[in-house]
């Protein structure tokens, strides 16, 4: 589980995984997509904070997050399918602090 720094609401940031744990010598990402649910709080479209094609590029991959709601906490989870045809995911909470 990563454990991703708090978003100010007005933030746009990509956030990422790298998977060089999980794939073997050889292995690469070949495609990757994100997504987002509410863990604690309110929000009726978590999935428009997640915009943007997930990037990949070695053994990572990112996801450019925007927006969200103050107070509110997310997971936001990275999925990944390597060479191998092998399908690995992973994320962790994501809070949105509110501006003062």
């Amino acid at each position: 589980m990563i454990k991703f720094s708090p978003k100010d609401e007005a933030e746009e940031i990509y956030y990422g995984a790298d998977f060089a744990a999980v794939l073997s010598p050889g292995e690469t990402i070949v495609s990757a997509s994100a997504t987002i649910r509410v863990l604690e709080g309110t929000d009726p479209t978590p999935g428009a904070m997640i915009v943007a094609t997930t990037v990949f590029s070695g053994s990572k991959a990112e996801q450019f997050v925007v927006g969200g709601v103050p107070g509110t906490r997310y997971k936001l989870a990275i999925h990944i399918v390597t060479s191998r045809g092998q399908k690995f995911i992973d994320g962790g909470p994501l809070s949105i602090n509110q501006r003062d």
